[in-house]
């Protein structure tokens, strides 16, 4: 089988290992392995968004290590996709001013979702999702958008100048591994994307041919994982074992976000006599812009909470609660300005990202618990408390929370409800400690007990510096 395995980057040792895992599969498996680089294609990636030529140089200097260090990648052909020219084609100028311009730009019939990735791409390297854009920001995204397209495009020339049976990238969020999967779809080529998974990043995962973020694929994986264990007590004791390492305040798929809080604490003059409705926002950066298939009620989170903030004005039995999600300290964007900025409404105390009042005693006091998507929505079912999501999440197809698309907002917040079923919320949490298979030979920032290089000292000085001086 002829196998290509796409690595625009050798600077992130956590896209790195993956692949080079991979890699080693498919020699053992006797494949005929090919190794797609960037070779300076595009000016700007996910690793170098703002385009530092540096970077660009220490990358490529860089893969002559990965290449000179392991003994794999001695034995597979290595190609550069800047050698495949693109078929011709002719780009429009591109007169867009905010993100939804740009989150709204597709190529070739719609077949490349540009915007979406560029706009995923930008949020998770700025931590802004606010609409407007300056001058320097425009420019970042227009090529960006540019270098998506061409990515595209010189895909199509090596998959019909290569012929390969399978290409594997990895996560395809961002937009120059996005541009490869929707080339080769375009194509008809398979293409496995490769994504870490499980408890503590321990395993690996396969989407074939979709994003780990695609609803339907993802929701189908973990009810097949969960049927694919046939212990049912194991099940029950793992999928109880995320939820309660999670408040506990222990890593699980993430790292943890309550480890600066006083877990005993509540905000000040929190009345238990009332009905507490507790919002949880999220920082958006990795689901801000996957695709249109992710479903928004409100235009922003802001507007989310003023809607429920509207919903409850004049009703003294109620009150609001807004816990900024922690991941959001040293943010600077008008996106968390804004959330801050309705402590001006009576009805609502806000509770900032560096608070210590402790998310899970507001958990565990809140009459209902709203999100919109966090993974503390779907937590809130396992602990018996009614909770709804505004948006589309990971565990939103699944029954594992009231969702507005189903079920109306005021009925919500006023009528007397149970929680959603918590074997549900169960499965969910099997599939973040279980999912997937273990990695053999890659664990950090090893592969085969080997370190994986980094630039030298001097590429590091000399691309930080240019950063400097160019802003």
């Amino acid at each position: 089988m002829k196998v290509t395995f796409f690595l625009p980057s050798s600077l992130d040792k956590n896209k790195t290992g993956p692949i080079l895992e991979h890699i080693q599969y498919a020699l053992d498996n006797n494949d005929e392995v090919t190794v797609l680089i960037c070779g300076k294609a595009i000016k700007t990636c996910s690793v170098n968004p703002i385009g530092n030529p540096l970077i660009c140089f220490a990358c490529l200097n860089n893969f002559d290590r990965l290449i000179e260090k392991f003994e794999l990648l001695q034995k597979v052909t290595v190609l550069k996709l800047d050698s495949f020219c693109e078929d011709s084609y002719q780009l429009n100028d591109c007169n867009f001013n905010t993100l939804e311009d740009f989150q709204n730009a597709y190529w070739d019939d719609k077949k490349l979702d540009v915007g979406w990735s560029i706009v995923s791409t930008f949020v998770s390297a700025t931590r802004d999702i606010s609409n407007k854009l300056n001058t320097k920001n425009i420019k970042r995204l227009n090529q960006n958008y540019l270098d998506c397209i061409k990515v595209y495009e010189k895909i199509k020339s090596f998959l019909k100048a290569h012929h390969p049976d399978r290409v594997m990238i990895f996560n395809g969020r961002l937009f120059e591994t996005r541009a490869v999967l929707r080339g080769c779809q375009t194509l008809n080529v398979h293409c496995d994307v490769l994504e870490i998974a499980a408890f503590e990043g321990r395993n690996w995962n396969i989407y074939p041919n979709a994003l780990p973020h695609d609803l339907n694929v993802y929701s189908q994986k973990l009810i097949d994982t969960w049927k694919g264990e046939l212990d049912e007590l194991k099940r029950q004791k793992v999928g109880a074992r995320f939820y309660e390492l999670r408040k506990s305040g222990a890593k699980t798929n993430d790292k943890s976000h309550v480890g600066g809080q006083n877990r005993d604490l509540l905000p000040e003059n929190f009345d238990v006599t009332k009905k507490n409705i507790v919002v949880f926002n999220s920082s958006e950066d990795e689901i801000f812009s996957i695709g249109p298939e992710w479903r928004k009620e409100f235009t922003s989170q802001e507007a989310g909470v003023i809607a429920i903030s509207e919903l409850l004005e004049g009703n003294s039995d109620y009150h609001l609660y807004l816990r900024i999600h922690p991941n959001l300290i040293g943010v600077k964007s008008q996106f968390l300005f804004d959330l801050l900025e309705l402590d001006r409404k009576s009805n609502i105390t806000i509770i900032p990202p560096e608070s210590p009042i402790s998310s899970y005693k507001l958990l565990e006091n809140a009459s209902k618990v709203v999100t919109f998507g966090s993974t503390i929505g779907v937590e809130a079912t396992y602990w018996g408390k009614p909770s709804m999501t505004l948006s589309d999440c990971f565990y939103s197809k699944i029954g594992a929370a009231y969702t507005i698309f189903d079920y109306n907002l005021r009925d919500f917040l006023f009528k007397n409800l149970i929680s959603k079923d918590t074997d549900v919320a169960l499965k969910y949490g099997f599939y973040q400690m279980a999912a997937g298979e273990k990695f053999k030979y890659w664990k950090g920032d090893h592969f085969r007990k080997t370190k994986i290089p980094n630039p030298n000292l001097f590429e590091k000085l000399a691309y930080h510096t240019y950063r400097i001086l160019n802003g």
